[in-house]
């Protein structure tokens, strides 16, 4: 299985030069995001016909990883379940992922499991989880309203003229007087 931690000096300088040219275009700007899988797909698949075994254990882990994706998929969609949202019943997976032991007892590993087999515990693990997963979406929204009402307040249609016109020279600085 691949590990970042386990390459060599060299080798983890290959990696990342893969990835960035997977991403980047020369000019500084990113590929759309549907052409990059394609791009480090056809990129790992060259270093490991050049004897890069890392390559080939990269491209196992990514299989691995997306074929487990496709089967949570297709089990949250062969159990529905209906849940109020407000005033009105939405359909909703009668699944949900949730952290139990492993077989051994040894480790924490994401498990799904149907709502009706959940324990206390599982409960409030998913209520822990997505609050956290809320709150990153409020900083996330909250950066965009920063960012937007920057532009509408210097009339720009792209945040780094907002940011220049104002006299800031990068985003961070920005967004950090913000938080006063």
């Amino acid at each position: 299985m691949f590990h970042l931690s386990k390459l060599t000096p060299e080798e983890r300088e290959l990696y990342n030069d893969t990835m960035f040219d997977a991403v980047m275009r020369s000019d500084g700007t990113s590929y759309p995001t549907q052409e990059v899988g394609q791009r480090l797909y056809d990129a790992m698949i060259n270093l490991a016909a050049h004897g890069h075994a890392w390559a080939d254990d990269f491209i196992a882990g990514c299989a691995i990883s997306a074929a487990g994706k496709r089967a949570k998929e297709w089990a949250k969609q062969q159990a529905l379940i209906e849940t109020p949202d407000g005033d009105k019943l939405v359909s909703k997976s009668g699944y949900v992922a949730a952290k139990r032991r492993d077989r051994s007892g040894a480790k924490n590993v994401d498990q799904m499991i149907l709502w009706e087999s959940a324990t206390l515990g599982d409960i409030e693990h998913v209520i822990r989880r997505d609050a956290q997963m809320i709150n990153g979406l409020k900083i996330e929204m909250s950066t965009a309203r920063f960012l937007r009402d920057l532009m509408i307040r210097t009339g720009t249609t792209v945040v780094s003229d907002g940011l220049a016109s104002e006299g800031w020279s990068d985003l961070n600085s920005y967004l950090s007087s913000q938080a006063s």
